[in-house]
């Protein structure tokens, strides 16, 4: 697994401690980078579907780092090609 990729989830977990735990989400996520934040809600709460949005070509906010959005692509598939609670 590739681990020099940024891990932005990490600056906004504590906000996803709000999600109850007694409903199925759906979720629709817009940016769903390598997927952290797709796989802290599959791990931690009841999921009937996760739909993921991404154009995997990064934005102005990556300005000036160096990443390889097609390895951040395969990243996230690789996590989550299996699931099928997963629509990317």
């Amino acid at each position: 697994m590739i681990t020099n990729l940024p891990n932005w989830f990490e600056y906004v977990q504590h906000n996803f401690i709000l999600l109850p735990n007694n409903v199925e989400l759906l979720v629709l996520q817009i940016g769903a980078y390598k997927g952290d934040c797709t796989e802290y809600i599959l791990q931690n709460r009841s999921v009937k579907q996760i739909v993921d949005v991404d154009t995997w070509e990064g934005s102005m906010e990556h300005g000036g780092l160096n990443i390889d959005f097609g390895t951040v692509e395969e990243v996230y598939d690789k996590k989550f090609s299996g699931d099928p609670r997963v629509k990317k």
